[in-house]
C-alpha cells in the first residue's frame, strides 16, 4: 500500500486509523488537510482499504481547490 499521495502539489501522508479510532468518530477514514495525512482504518479488507482511499482523496481534492459544500 503506497504511504504518500501527492493532490495539488501537497504530499499527504497516508496513516493508520485504528478500529477505535473509527469506532469513536463513526468513520473508516479522514482527510486532515491541516497536517496533511488522509488516515485509512488500519483492520479494513484490502479492497474496503482502496475504497475509502480514495473517498478520501476525494476530499483532499475538494479542499485543496476550494470547492463549495453543495451544488
Amino acid at each position: 500500500m503506497p504511504d504518500r499521495v501527492r493532490i495539488g502539489g501537497i504530499s499527504y501522508r497516508i496513516v493508520p486509523y485504528s478500529m477505535r479510532q473509527s469506532l469513536d468518530n463513526d468513520r473508516m477514514g479522514e482527510c486532515r488537510s491541516d497536517v496533511p495525512e488522509i488516515a485509512v482504518g488500519d483492520w479494513l479488507s484490502p479492497a474496503m482499504w482502496v475504497d475509502v482511499l480514495w473517498h478520501e482523496i476525494g476530499h483532499a481534492i475538494w479542499y485543496r481547490w476550494s470547492l463549495p459544500e453543495s451544488g
